[in-house]
């Protein structure tokens, strides 16, 4: 055994989950069915438009049934134009993430420049066709001119969206780092949560840091000063947090959730957030409920809050709690994909490894289950419980880049 001290450079810190072409079968159906009505709709309102058209026009005689045909042709076209507004939309606005974004105020005022935009241009690529009906085509040149051109670009558009649709523009790899089990307290000092923030900070271009429980070790008043380095947590989307149980050992667990928010870490309590595209759901610790507090108990419940065609990524501090999030997602047919947990240390301690192994359902590592729908990383934890000793090369700090599934 030896002293241990947090490393971001073991055999496998860069793990990819990749599930950019992997759905389950309730995504599936739930892809297939959306499709089909939304294209039987579209093909349906062009088929009773011509068949009016052509009703209508049969009553006619001479130039007047050509043009008539021609004028429910141009509806027609506009009926289907109007339906292909709505994929360019989704998709090209799909950079916002406005449901349960963390970044939705930030985004708001652009996001409602670019809609105004967006509508002008759907507006003038629609009026294009129906000049063609406008009495002796008496219609300015520059307006026409404008119209035309903005018509340009949203057949570009359409043909762009569908022809890239198995890809959400809003939606990139996505890199975390993953901090569990700092114990700050007793033998775990200000020096060693400095040293861990600092090598979270050297990783380059990360998106978020999870804090997964077992942060402190000790009540606020002793040992506030050994975790303030952890304002300091850099990545483009902040540091997100869920309690462990050694949080509720302590006093008052919300007086640690008035500090992390101090320092802008984003607490999540059976709470559920998008995150650059993915949903991103908080749960308390599964023994939350014998704290004292009331509500405060965990609630996989949560998970509802995520879109089905989102990956969902589950941070839960003790991997027991993996029976319950599945039975939730079986029994509500709402898939979960990943879940990112720590609690174990993997033993801590070399001698104790094997008996840890032996008698815990999830000792340490990657784990598939739910016939490989869900992927669970059990990690062994940045630092150590009490005695200041750990397996070697077993303190660490997991760096995760996970993609999400087709869209």
């Amino acid at each position: 055994m030896a002293t241990s001290s947090p490393s971001t450079h073991r055999s496998k810190p860069k793990i990819i989950y990749d599930k950019q072409f992997q759905m389950t079968i309730p995504k599936l159906k739930l892809l297939l069915k959306k499709i089909f009505i939304f294209h039987a709709t579209l093909i349906i309102g062009i088929c009773e438009i011509k068949l009016i058209g052509n009703f209508c026009a049969n009553r006619l005689i001479g130039y007047r049934q050509g043009n008539l045909r021609r004028f429910a042709s141009i509806i027609a076209l506009e009926w289907a134009m109007l339906y292909l507004d709505l994929p360019i939309y989704l998709h090209l606005f799909s950079v916002f993430n406005s449901k349960l974004n963390v970044l939705r105020y930030k985004n708001e005022k652009l996001r409602i420049y670019c809609l105004i935009g967006f509508v002008l241009l759907l507006l003038m690529a629609h009026l294009t066709y129906l000049f063609y009906v406008v009495e002796s085509f008496e219609v300015n040149s520059f307006i026409y001119d404008l119209s035309a051109i903005c018509n340009g670009i949203w057949i570009h558009l359409c043909l762009f969206c569908y022809g890239f649709m198995a890809y959400n523009i809003g939606m990139r790899m996505l890199s975390v780092a993953v901090l569990t089990d700092l114990h700050a307290g007793a033998a775990v000092y200000a020096e060693q949560i400095a040293k861990a923030v600092e090598s979270v900070n050297k990783i380059k271009d990360l998106d978020a840091v999870f804090l997964i429980g077992d942060i402190i070790d000790a009540p606020r008043d002793l040992i506030e000063e050994r975790v303030e380095s952890l304002r300091h947590l850099r990545s483009h989307f902040g540091t997100f947090y869920v309690t462990g149980n050694h949080e509720y050992y302590y006093g008052n667990v919300n007086e640690w959730f008035e500090l992390f928010e101090s320092y802008g870490i984003k607490i999540l309590k059976n709470r559920a957030v998008n995150l650059n595209g993915f949903c991103l759901v908080g749960l308390n610790d599964i023994y939350s409920e014998e704290s004292g507090i009331h509500n405060h108990e965990m609630d996989v419940t949560a998970i509802k809050a995520c879109p089905l065609n989102e990956t969902t990524i589950v941070l839960e501090h003790n991997p027991s709690a993996t029976k319950q999030i599945l039975a939730f997602s079986e029994n509500f047919s709402h898939p979960v994909d990943l879940i990112l947990s720590g609690h174990t240390h993997a033993g801590q301690f070399l001698i104790v490894a094997p008996l840890a192994r032996l008698f815990l359902p999830y000792f340490y590592g990657h784990y598939f289950l739910n016939n490989e729908a869900t992927q669970l990383f059990v990690s062994a934890g940045t630092l150590f419980q009490n005695a200041p000793m750990k397996t070697p090369f077993m303190s660490e700090i997991w760096i995760l880049e996970i993609r999400p599934f087709k869209n």
